[in-house]
């Protein structure tokens, strides 16, 4: 093993490991090694080149002469290694591959595509990749030729390496002295067998009485004396090599740092598949830190130099990887970051209750009445779970006082305005854990703020370089990969930057077949020395692989640049993406910026082609792309999801308006309208609610009273000209900037709503960064079983993870069996439709029950009580336990429950939903399957629901069939056809009138306010709470004539109101009539009511 650590092999167990593998299987089989840093094929190469084995070099199946020099290194007896770039092999190398030689006299010949060639005993062949999940690709019949060995990164071999380089940089003479004790002891080693074959052989060649024979005892006598004197040696080099070593671990610490922000980078592409970054790039990273600012004397005092090492590693790495990642996710990666640098500050207990993952096994308490003084109504379950879990933070912070409390609470930015004598005391992850409790609308910029502080950044977005830069940073072979959001293009700034730098750009968007023709374009490029932009890669990603391998072959001009355009794709090549400078590329924030842009891409002598009309109109189109762009920031409240609104759009949208311009200047508002409502923008929207916006939008900006006066959705009042650098202008000056959501007139408190988003998607990241996968390496026992031993020692890897969840659900067991135990009826044909549909839930609802209740307690008598006392786990559950463990919930749980929540402990939590009452002093308790089993389950025998009590929709598994049967319900009351001429009632007033009924409770309102008294939608506050309770709503389907009738008062309009199952607006229940003064602003607010669950923030 020294021997080949010598010759570049790494330190870790596991390349040992893989290179005993190739050194005793390569003269058998093939290997196909996976190598993401290429250390392993440097090595090889030494290695095969220090036993005379003759090499041929890298080949890769695309190369013109591949069938060539495989066929002579056939004959001749030579090495290959050749470079896989995708997850397929040549059929001509099958014969190769199976071993397929024959002999034809005394020739020994292997058929290679159409031709007998000789084969050489000493021809071998390697297959090398970059990418370690190609295995797992490739087709099994050509896996099942290969011997896989993976040389991707470990922890404990990273370490080795980065320790190497600060060593070499900070104390090369340490690194020096260890190599040469290295050396030193390979050559006593080496000595010491020899003496021993020597002694051996000696032994075997003696004639005679061994004792007698004088030579041959001198002859041991120096030998032992040789040994002797080596083995001192040995011991000396021994403890030089501690004493190296005590000297070597004061400089660990940034390596260990430094392997556990690789790792981290690596994990990034579980957030996205495009977020992948190679070893090479991080130890350009790690050497750089290590160069900056040398200023300090050499002997400074350690602890100072490796925390300056630190800072600026940090600041580095997330720089180079917060510009690849969207904006969206880069706080993730910071958050990450952040609690690495201070783990040993944050306790374990107090992540957890940041993950959502505390358990309370024995309940939550009240709250003490200094408690109650100050704390919201909402936020009080919350606080009660903080004191529980933190009860040393409870005390310190002095959480009991009113007077430090009461007016933080109400504080906008509350992260910036911690109690000063509470803030000295308080940890910077537990102010975090505070406002996560208690304002979760201010989550994200508390996190925000926790790792500007932690990593000592400004911010956690990458510096504003300019694409100059990049260029500089970049080389010939290197590419430079734009990740583009659909409709944002780099093309105008680079064309500038060209033009500004003198160099020639050619560039070619990729479709229609003309791959080749981009192959040649880079291919000249390489040799003239002039830039290219190929755009487009996800249009073609089978090919898109080429290119990296055209850089890797080629040997590019010094001033040649390779510029990529490509959309997130999940198959994007991986050795393509390891090996480009990646640039994260959006819509800039705002609907100025955004309109400004779309200004500078146009050609001013098209957009002053014409009267001022045209002009303008061209105008409109582009407010109207922005600001519906914009809206895509604020999902789900801007737009249910997320509309890919493109580029095309807006060329569609410019080209209709001047189909629509009249010779006299006039413009046909309402075919304009009808096209980008129905065919351009209103296609692309599958939501009705959405589709209302956009009509909105459209029907706001593209009217004349827009042109003649301007609008509160404009910038500002159109100009009359048709001068396009008169319009930017405007738009330089302009006060509108579109960054705040009001200017999109969406509600005040918007940004607060969009804070919960973002902060819960953060969480949900960090959740996926620390997803493991179950999979059984238990050998199959001859009866097909599989072999319980092995697939134990796997699991209890993942106890940890299901242990919370195992001790959550026996906190709930005892009310869960106590309503399994209640009687459960079927539904009989004499049932009403909604006493038939409350047995019907409650039915789903125990199979539920069962089937999790089963399938933890088989998890947790499996992984903590011996093998024979329980039988073997089944695919099924191995598959139960693979989704937990991914922090999802599996499929079988969740069957027919369409509101069932994704994560598994909410799904636990609001299967057993479990709600305090701090307004009284007993503890209620209300649960969705114990609800179900005996509440409503005797409401509907005894033929009294809904209307004897408050229904709670989220106790309910599907809401939505329940206003079915209550539809149906009445309809058989009524004794109207079951049809559209039954429409949804709504009030707050109690039930009127013919018709069944049903009081709903437990609802959230979103995008704005109820009027307490006269129960009508109003403008919401800046101070308001994003998500406000309603009051109980009575709901009763009436004919239409009664609602229109009932809906019909002085001053006021009535407008649809969606209601959903859940904040992020996925799951659409009804349609609700409620009363404004204001139509036009609540449909631009876009407002909405949602069932609310205990456990939402």
């Amino acid at each position: 093993l020294l021997k080949l650590r010598t010759q570049g092999l790494g330190g870790d167990e596991l390349s040992a490991e893989n290179a005993m593998i190739i050194l005793r299987s390569y003269k058998v089989a093939v290997p196909l090694i996976t190598d993401p840093s290429q250390n392993a094929e440097v090595w090889l190469n030494r290695n095969l080149k220090e036993k005379g084995v003759q090499l041929t070099g890298s080949l890769d199946q695309s190369d013109l002469a591949f069938l060539h020099t495989l066929e002579l290194s056939l004959r001749f007896g030579k090495t290959v290694f050749l470079n896989l770039t995708e997850a397929k092999v040549d059929p001509v190398l099958f014969p190769l591959l199976r071993g397929d030689c024959h002999y034809t006299g005394s020739r020994r010949v292997i058929q290679l595509a159409e031709r007998s060639v000789d084969c050489s005993d000493d021809f071998c062949i390697f297959l090398t990749c970059r990418d370690p999940g190609i295995l797992g690709s490739i087709p099994p019949d050509v896996r099942s030729l290969l011997i896989g060995v993976n040389f991707s990164v470990t922890r404990q071999g990273l370490i080795r390496q980065l320790l190497g380089i600060v060593l070499s940089h900070d104390r090369p003479e340490l690194e020096e002295r260890r190599r040469e004790l290295l050396a030193n002891e390979e050559t006593f080693k080496g000595r010491l067998t020899d003496l021993e074959d020597e002694l051996l052989e000696q032994l075997a060649a003696v004639e005679g009485e061994v004792l007698g024979n004088q030579r041959l005892m001198e002859s041991l006598n120096r030998t032992k004396d040789s040994a002797t004197s080596i083995a001192e040696s040995l011991q000396e080099s021994a403890r030089l090599q501690d004493a190296l070593d005590e000297q070597r671990a004061m400089f660990r610490s940034i390596a260990v740092e430094g392997s556990e922000l690789f790792m981290l980078m690596s994990d990034m592409k579980k957030v996205g598949s495009m977020y992948r970054f190679s070893l090479t790039e991080f130890i350009t990273i790690f050497t750089a830190s290590l160069s900056e600012k040398q200023s300090r004397r050499t002997d400074e005092d350690l602890d100072i130099r490796l925390n300056d090492i630190s800072t600026r590693l940090r600041g580095n790495v997330l720089e180079y990887v917060s510009r690849a990642l969207f904006k969206r996710d880069r706080l993730t990666f910071a958050v990450m970051m952040a609690r690495n640098a201070v783990a040993e500050s944050i306790k374990e207990n107090e992540w957890q209750l940041f993950m959502g993952n505390f358990v309370a096994r024995d309940g939550i308490s009240q709250l003490k009445e200094g408690h109650l003084s100050w704390c919201p109504v909402d936020r009080r379950a919350q606080l009660a779970k903080l004191v529980l879990a933190l009860s040393e933070l409870n005390a310190k912070a002095e959480m009991e006082s009113p007077s430090l409390w009461r007016r933080w609470i109400e504080e906008d930015a509350c992260e910036e305005k911690f109690p000063q004598e509470i803030a000295l005391k308080l940890t910077s992850f537990q102010k975090v854990l505070i406002v996560q409790n208690l304002r979760p609308d201010r989550l994200e910029s508390a996190l925000t703020k926790f790792t500007t502080e932690v990593l000592t950044v400004a911010s956690i977005s990458p510096s504003t370089s300019s694409l100059l830069s990049l260029c500089q940073a970049a080389e010939g072979f290197r590419p430079i990969l734009f990740i583009v959001t659909p409709g944002a293009d780099p093309t105008r700034d680079l064309t500038e930057l060209a033009a500004s730098t003198g160099q020639k750009l050619v560039s070619m968007a990729i479709g229609g077949g003309n791959e080749q023709e981009a192959l040649e374009m880079l291919r000249n490029g390489m040799v003239e020395g002039h830039w290219v932009l190929i755009m487009n890669l996800h249009l073609a990603l089978p090919w898109a692989g080429k290119i990296e391998v055209e850089l890797r072959n080629g040997k590019p001009h010094r001033d040649f640049r390779c510029w990529l355009t490509t959309e997130p794709r999940e198959n994007f090549p991986t050795i393509l993406l390891e090996s480009s400078l990646k640039v994260a590329f959006e819509f800039p924030p705002g609907v100025r910026n955004n309109v400004k842009r779309i200004c500078e891409s146009w050609d001013s002598r098209w957009f002053e082609a014409g009267d001022v009309s045209r002009s303008q109109v061209l105008f409109l189109c582009a407010c109207f792309h922005a600001a519906v762009q914009e809206r895509t920031s604020f999902i789900p409240q801007g737009w249910t999801k997320d509309y890919e609104f493109s580029t095309a759009d807006l060329k569609s949208a410019c080209e209709t308006a001047l189909q629509t311009l009249k010779d006299d200047g006039s413009v046909e508002w309402p075919t304009l309208r009808g096209i980008l409502e129905n065919a351009v923008y209103g296609c692309r929207v599958d939501n009705t609610f959405d589709l209302r916006l956009v009509r909105q939008y459209v029907k706001n900006i593209f009217a004349q009273q827009a042109i003649d006066n301007g609008g509160d959705l404009l910038p500002f009042r159109l100009p009359a000209t048709t001068s396009l650098g008169t319009f930017k202008s405007h738009l330089d000056h302009s006060e509108r900037t579109g960054d705040d959501p009001t200017h999109l007139k969406m509600a005040l408190n918007t940004d607060r709503a969009l804070q919960i988003t973002n902060s819960e998607r953060v969480l949900a990241q960090i959740r996926m960064l620390r997803i493991r996968q179950v999979r059984p390496s238990g050998q199959q026992l001859a009866e097909g079983t599989i072999d319980m031993i092995a697939l134990r020692g796997e699991f209890v890897v993942f106890v940890q993870e299901l242990e919370i969840l195992w001790a959550f659900w026996e906190s709930r067991a005892g009310e869960h069996r106590a309503a399994a135990s209640e009687p459960l009826r079927s539904a009989e044909s004499t049932d009403s439709p909604t006493a038939a549909f409350v047995k019907a839930d409650t039915l789903l609802a125990t199979e539920i029950f069962t089937t999790v209740d089963q399938h933890l307690r088989t998890l947790q008598q499996f992984c903590t009580s011996p093998v024979s006392a329980h039988p073997p786990l089944t695919s099924v559950l191995i598959s139960i336990a693979d989704s937990l463990v991914r922090h999802s919930v599996p499929s079988k749980w969740s069957s027919g429950w369409l509101l069932a929540p994704e994560e598994p402990l909410r799904f636990l939590n609001v299967l057993s939903e479990s709600t305090l009452s701090f307004n009284r002093s007993v503890q209620e308790i209300s649960m969705c399957f114990v609800s179900l089993r005996t509440r409503w389950m005797a409401a509907a025998a005894a033929d009294d629901f809904p209307s004897s009590r408050p229904v709670d929709l989220a106790q309910l598994l599907r809401p939505g069939v329940f206003l079915a049967a209550l539809k149906q319900q009445t309809a058989r009351a009524l004794k109207v056809p079951l049809d559209s001429s039954l429409q949804l009632s709504t009030s707050f007033d109690s039930p009127e009138g013919t018709g069944m009924s049903a009081v709903v409770e437990n609802l959230q309102l979103e995008g704005c306010r109820l009027d307490p008294t006269t129960h009508m939608l109003v403008e919401s506050s800046r101070q308001d709470p994003p998500f406000s309770p309603l009051p109980k709503l009575t709901l009763r389907w009436l004919p239409v004539h009664q609602l229109e009738a009932a809906g019909s008062k002085p001053g006021y309009a009535q407008m649809s109101v969606p209601l959903y199952g859940d904040r992020e607006r996925r799951y659409f229940i009804a349609e609700l009539k409620m009363i404004t003064t204001n139509v036009r602003e609540r449909i631009l607010n876009a407002c909405a009511v949602f069932v609310s669950h205990a456990n939402s923030p």
